[in-house]
């Protein structure tokens, strides 16, 4: 895995947000494929007054040029009052990719998903409109530092 990625912060009174631009890429060798992804804009909120709270927002891709994949995903922002957190929803669209890596304009959206990244994403099938996957997350952060002096 390697990216190339510029760092952009900002402060915003309360709050501040740092933008991640440029593209991450993720090979599995087993399968001889190469993923190109971008990064969502992270915002911690509460900084001055208020509670601490730490948040994913705006739009990404994954992408595999070689399977011709691809997923557009949203990850939404809580309001300025209030709000459920951890919003995310998308969709999953199959392509062609020409000689050159260039993407075909006509994408098939096969699935849709919405839900929380760090809960419960329901997946449905765009073709039937059946709820064909529920997926439900569970995240275990943590944090090992170690200093030599």
């Amino acid at each position: 895995m390697y990216s190339t990625v510029f760092l952009n912060s900002r402060f915003l009174g309360n709050s501040t947000s740092v933008t991640l631009e440029g593209e991450g890429r993720l090979h599995l060798l087993n399968y001889d494929e190469v993923y190109t992804f971008t990064f969502p804009v992270v915002y911690a909120r509460g900084l001055l007054w208020g509670t601490l709270a730490m948040e994913l927002g705006g739009n990404i891709y994954v992408k595999c040029d070689t399977t011709g994949y691809r997923s557009d995903i949203e990850f939404k922002v809580r309001g300025f009052f209030g709000g459920e957190p951890n919003l995310i929803s998308g969709k999953i669209s199959k392509g062609t990719v020409d000689e050159d890596g260039n993407w075909e304009k006509k994408l098939q959206t096969l699935h849709t998903f919405e839900g929380r990244w760090d809960g419960a994403i329901n997946i449905k099938d765009t073709r039937t409109k059946v709820p064909s996957l529920s997926l439900s997350l569970s995240l275990s952060l943590s944090l090992s530092l170690s200093l030599s002096l």
